[in-house]
């Protein structure tokens, strides 16, 4: 894998010159990452897809780090429920679940009620 055009360090940041410095290697406007546009957008950094041919492949660096704003952008209750993912209950109530099961909407929301209680 050619790592010089791998991509990482992805962030959502504020626009403006302060928070969206020059020397970031892409930008790109939230409009543009989220919904079906955004999509879109993002599984191009996956594979280009057929149309139109391309020489190369995109890289992502870090899998996890992609997927993780692939969520945060497009998964409702994602945002807010990963900041309790180290909640000791709910690390326990997953403990031993299949790979995805605290991803699905209905989770994330109890995780956020998970943490928004503990916090209150």
């Amino acid at each position: 894998m050619d790592r010089d055009n791998a991509k990482s360090g992805f962030e959502i940041i504020h626009k403006g010159r302060k928070c969206d410095p020059e020397h970031k290697g892409m930008s790109l406007e939230l409009s543009d990452m989220i919904g079906d546009q955004g999509m879109s957008t993002l599984l191009s950094f996956l594979s280009y897809g057929p149309l139109p041919p391309r020489r190369g492949q995109p890289r992502i660096a870090d899998m996890d780090e992609f997927v993780d704003l692939f969520r945060r952008l497009q998964t409702p209750g994602y945002e807010e429920a990963r900041r309790h993912f180290r909640n000791p209950e709910v690390l326990d109530a997953f403990d031993g679940s299949p790979e995805d099961a605290a991803y699905v909407p209905d989770k994330l929301n109890w995780i956020a009620e998970t943490g928004r209680r503990e916090t209150a």
